[in-house]
């Protein structure tokens, strides 16, 4: 509502194009889910989108499956029996067939070849948390690794051993902590000298005084007695070595994700007092574990990994991808109605100067209740307006939903439930003109979907399953890395993160190319040619020579004004640098797609993660193009010796582009948009 009320009326910009999924399954979402959206209210033009990809590898097979969860037989009647447990075990059997198929293939990222799918291909998606337990619990017993985010996070040894390193940073004298340091980091593998020094321990003695876990601890706590919470957390595991040390236990990818796990919590509750204004201690960042523990919202990590499925909610997928995803608990949803806490607004158009006028919270007590049947109270509600509205914002927000998980998948789409489920269950927020855009399949899995008079024709692989029972089998220990304990004191390690712009180099220049004469500035100061800079980022970053030319003169001068540099450059030499960019790429690239402001991560060899934003990429069929926007001011001789010292930089952003894509770079380029000039650099 907002957006449409800054607009005016105008429509939004929006992505044209899905690089994500195979071209079938890209139009066929599009068909459905364009309707769908239309009767919210939302124009069809925004959701409809073509495929990035026109092609794809050989052998893929369908882009849809459907599993049909039968039911199973009660042993005491004998008769069918269908219930959350049998549909866990019935998707991990659908699970373990689509893994064993020969003819199951998905597309490789770095190869862009069809090849056998991977556990750590396949993501389970449901409606809640206790279903997904049960279904990581089946895929375990038929010996498939699953990760999910179960709660329990605070009593794992690896957060118990960051809490015991805390509590000892608290309190000195906590003889629990001391023990189980010591028990765990010590070099006694066997406990029995841990234990013996226990139970010979004098009264009043200190309890493991020379164990260099222990001693570590203590040492760092004198030093930096002022640190703060997020600093100490990080101090503790550093000087105990967690992280090297629990990768001996196993299961090292997920132990290692719960200790980030356990920060992310510490950085919550930081964040917390900040806001709230409270006191941030570590005595209240332990008793906020023990409470997470007692409420069970420590969840452990759910990290992604190639060797396991992961299992997650809905709610939860938002931002992922697998190649294959099953869309499971495809069931019929609760009526909402307006008892219980309802938001309500007493306008119909949103007033952007006063976002929360005529708006208030309502509740109505439900006198009877789960009770629903036969009762007249309840039937009056249900036929009342404010329960029209209810529904119809909830058909809204599921609708989302199921868009969100739909979309999660790259190459096959999984919709599983049990038998009719499509045409009674949450996929029939899928309609248009009253009419469910999906329909249940024949016996050969061919069907007809979408809108009346458009309907697209599909072929899905149908998996009958049946619930079975498998024996219990054990999941093989991760890769682990087994590392004594050593004391802790002044390291180098590097750095957690860095920016390609930080890398220096020194490189080559090869090639100059003119785009134009030099462009006139009026900057004061470093402080003013970097604001600058902004905004000359900013404008070649959003503007589009399709716009018109006062749109673009607009944007152009909001931009100056808003990074205080109005009247630095003329608004007219700021399109011109802008126009000069597009001709010389059309040039030499014609038909290139633009990747403005492309964000990028690379994890190093050295662990550290490399995180930045190239500002333009340009992608075509033989390999990728990437130029470096520099507002530097000086002659064009000092200009291309500046450029050459940008090499580590543009080293570091190929280096990512070449080992996602597999793809080579064709050149590097500082755009020197003052100086009007493109100088290609080789590092």
């Amino acid at each position: 509502a907002a957006v449409a009320k800054l607009l005016g009326g105008g429509q939004p910009e929006t992505l044209s194009k899905s690089y994500r999924s195979r071209p079938e399954l890209v139009r066929l979402t599009s068909d459905l889910f364009s309707p769908a959206f239309a009767q919210a209210g939302i124009d069809e033009a925004l959701v409809r989108v073509e495929p990035g990809h026109p092609t794809e590898p050989k052998g893929l097979g369908p882009i849809l499956e459907q599993w049909i969860l039968e039911p199973g037989v009660n042993p005491s009647s004998g008769k069918p029996q269908a219930n959350i447990s049998n549909d866990c075990s019935s998707l991990a059997e659908g699970v373990a067939q689509f893994l064993a198929d020969p003819k199951s293939r998905v597309r490789d990222p770095r190869t862009r070849e069809a090849r056998d799918p991977l556990a750590g291909d396949v993501g389970v998606l449901c409606f809640t948390n206790g279903h997904c337990y049960g279904v990581a619990d089946e895929l375990a017993r038929r010996g498939i690794r699953a990760v999910v985010g179960r709660p329990g996070l605070v009593n794992t040894l690896e957060a118990r051993l960051a809490i015991a390193g805390l509590s000892l940073w608290v309190d000195a004298d906590n003889t629990l902590a001391r023990a189980e340091l010591a028990r765990w980091l010590g070099p006694d593998e066997s406990g029995e000298k841990w234990l013996s020094d226990i139970l010979d321990r004098q009264k009043g003695e200190a309890l493991f005084e020379d164990e260099p876990a222990v001693a570590g601890v203590i040492r760092e706590r004198a030093a930096r007695p002022d640190m703060g919470v997020l600093a100490a957390f990080d101090a503790a595991l550093s000087t105990l070595a967690i992280r090297e040390a629990v990768v001996r236990f196993g299961e090292a990818t997920s132990r290692l994700s719960n200790l980030d796990a356990l920060r992310a919590q510490t950085a919550s509750y930081v964040d917390r007092c900040r806001s709230e204004g409270l006191p941030c201690t570590l005595q209240g960042l332990l008793a906020n574990f023990d409470q997470l523990a007692e409420d069970e919202k420590d969840a452990q990590a759910a990290a992604k990994r190639p060797d396991a499925v992961l299992v997650c909610t809905w709610h939860a997928a938002k931002g992922l991808e697998w190649p294959v995803t099953v869309l499971a608990d495809i069931k019929k949803e609760s009526v909402a109605n307006a008892l219980g806490v309802q938001l309500v607004s007493e306008r119909d158009e949103f007033d952007i100067d006063d976002p929360l006028g005529g708006r208030s919270i309502r509740y109505w007590l439900s006198p009877y209740g789960q009770k629903k049947l036969g009762i007249p109270f309840i039937e009056r509600v249900g036929d009342h307006e404010a329960t029209q509205k209810v529904q119809e914002k909830a058909r809204r927000e599921s609708l989302r939903l199921i868009y969100v998980g739909w979309t999660r998948a790259r190459d096959r789409l999984v919709v599983a439930g049990r038998p009719k489920h499509l045409e009674d269950g949450r996929l029939t927020v899928l309609a248009a003109s009253g009419k469910t855009l999906l329909s249940e399949p024949n016996e050969d899995g061919t069907a007809s979907w979408g809108a009346e008079g458009s309907e697209s024709d599909v072929k899905l692989l149908i998996r009958k399953l049946p619930p079975t029972i498998s024996a219990a089998q054990s999941t093989t220990a991760g890769d682990a890395t087994t590392k004594i304990y050593q004391p802790a004191g002044p390291q180098d390690f590097p750095p957690a993160t860095t920016a390609p712009s930080s890398l220096s180099g020194e490189g080559r220049m090869v090639e100059v190319s003119e785009l134009g004469d030099r462009i006139s500035i009026q900057v004061k100061g470093d402080d003013g040619m970097r604001d600058f800079g902004e905004a000359v980022h900013g404008f070649l970053a959003a503007d589009r020579l399709a716009h018109s030319a006062d749109e673009r003169e607009e944007m152009a001068e909001g931009l100056l004004k808003r990074w205080n540099v109005a009247g630095a450059i003329e608004t007219a030499d700021l399109l011109v640098v802008s126009e000069r960019l597009t001709t010389w790429v059309e040039a030499n690239w014609p038909g290139a797609r633009w990747r403005r402001e492309w964000p990028v991560e690379q994890r190093l060899e050295g662990g550290t993660i490399l995180r930045g934003t190239a500002d333009l990429v340009l992608e075509t069929e033989a390999g990728f193009v990437l130029i470096d926007h520099k507002s530097f001011p000086g002659s064009r001789e000092q200009a291309e010796r500046r450029a050459v010292e940008y090499a580590g930089q543009l080293a570091a952003y190929a280096g990512v582009l070449e080992a996602a894509s597999g793809t080579a770079m064709l050149g590097s380029y500082i755009h020197l948009p003052v100086s009007g000039l493109m100088v290609q650099v080789d590092y």
